[in-house]
């Protein structure tokens, strides 16, 4: 946790059982409904320690994310992320 003063950013880390894992099928229903839960009370121990919590979401057109999956696909280096 970021110390007085400090800032520190998490990369959707604990949201995957209710994003990516739902979405791909990876969790049950009952895991990623419990896993709001656990969101929440995590976000609420963070700002009942007095860190500001501030959300923030990055939209992106259809287009550019279709532009960046192709790019994914022939960079041999990330193509392994993507699936049918």
């Amino acid at each position: 946790m970021p110390l007085p003063g400090n800032i520190t950013i998490f990369d959707r880390t604990w949201y995957g059982r209710v994003l990516v894992e739902r979405v791909e099928s990876l969790a049950r229903p009952k895991e990623w409904r419990r896993a709001y839960d656990e969101v929440n009370a995590f976000e609420k121990m963070l700002v009942d320690d007095g860190i500001r919590l501030v959300k923030l979401f990055l939209h992106m057109s259809d287009e550019e994310q279709l532009r960046r999956f192709r790019e994914r696909v022939i960079t041999p280096t990330k193509h392994w992320k993507m699936t049918a």
